[in-house]
């Protein structure tokens, strides 16, 4: 069956340098819904750009809360490293502080007994006066290299000055007054303090030095003297053994002889005496720091 004339419309179209002419046919009700396509071309068009606009809209601000994210968590670490700064250099100006009064009760403990201590360098002034933060500073660092060097002066100080005790064993007599253990109605004045013990014994000296003396000295007996810095000695008596001999070196803790009964002596004890320019002293001024 043939086309209706009606149903075809025939464009001329006249296309290159050969002029050729082309026919082509479309059915007229096509042309006549074309206003239609247009429009539903147009709202294809429009939803597709709407859709396009709003996945981009949608990126763009999934990107701007990506960098806000970002830069909260970048903030928020700077803040958690300040704050662990903080409490890093915190601590380091707590023990600084609590190495400062340690130095000065050792050096007040020091210079109460002759010997004097290096002094620590002044931290220059700053204009930047707060609190809170501690920056890490030339000074802090400057602060922190005194100290240590005040520690490492007292230290070396500390171990050429008598301190402590030669035996820890029972004290049976102090420094002073007191009754002649020997008998009769006198008093007598004790120039040091006993312990009592086992005879054989260690006895330790308290500080560093030379031995200055190692023999037989009347009412000592057996005895030992330790010349130290700062005009000090250290004298050990009653003892049974010698361990060490005139002009030798020791440190602080060396056994410089054994416990004994040697000499005026009514038990094994030794006698220990502290003595500073000539003078003797109470050792129990130099037994406990406090």
């Amino acid at each position: 069956m043939s086309k209706r004339q009606s149903d075809i419309h025939a464009n001329l179209i006249i296309t290159g340098h050969t002029l050729e002419t082309k026919i082509f046919r479309i059915k007229r009700k096509y042309i006549d819904n074309f206003g239609l396509y247009k429009k539903i071309a147009i709202c294809v068009v429009g939803l597709i750009c709407i859709a396009v606009s709003g996945l981009c809209y949608g990126l763009l601000q999934a990107n701007s809360q990506k960098r806000a994210l970002q830069a909260n968590l970048v903030n928020l670490e700077s803040q958690l490293h300040d704050k662990t700064k903080q409490k890093k250099m915190q601590a380091i100006m707590d023990n600084l502080n609590e190495a400062q009064t340690t130095l000065e009760r050792i050096e007040n403990y020091l210079n109460a007994r002759s010997v004097e201590t290096a002094q620590i360098s002044e931290v220059p002034d700053s204009n930047g006066i707060g609190g809170g933060f501690f920056p890490e500073t030339e000074e802090t660092l400057n602060l922190t290299e005194d100290r240590l060097d005040k520690i490492s002066d007292l230290l070396d100080k500390i171990s050429r000055v008598p301190l402590g005790i030669p035996y820890n064993g029972r004290m049976t007599s102090t420094f002073g007054l007191r009754r002649n253990p020997m008998g009769g109605e006198n008093n007598e004045f004790h120039t040091g303090v006993d312990w009592a013990g086992k005879v054989g014994s260690k006895i330790a000296t308290t500080a560093s030095g030379t031995i200055e003396y190692a023999g037989y000295r009347g009412d000592y007996g057996l005895c030992v003297i330790v010349k130290h810095d700062f005009g000090y000695e250290t004298l050990y008596g009653h003892l049974s053994a010698l361990k060490v001999r005139e002009g030798q070196k020791v440190k602080t803790g060396d056994v410089i002889g054994l416990l004994g009964n040697t000499g005026r002596s009514t038990a094994p004890h030794v006698h220990y005496e502290v003595i500073h320019n000539g003078r003797k002293l109470n050792p129990a001024r130099f037994i406990d720091m406090d």
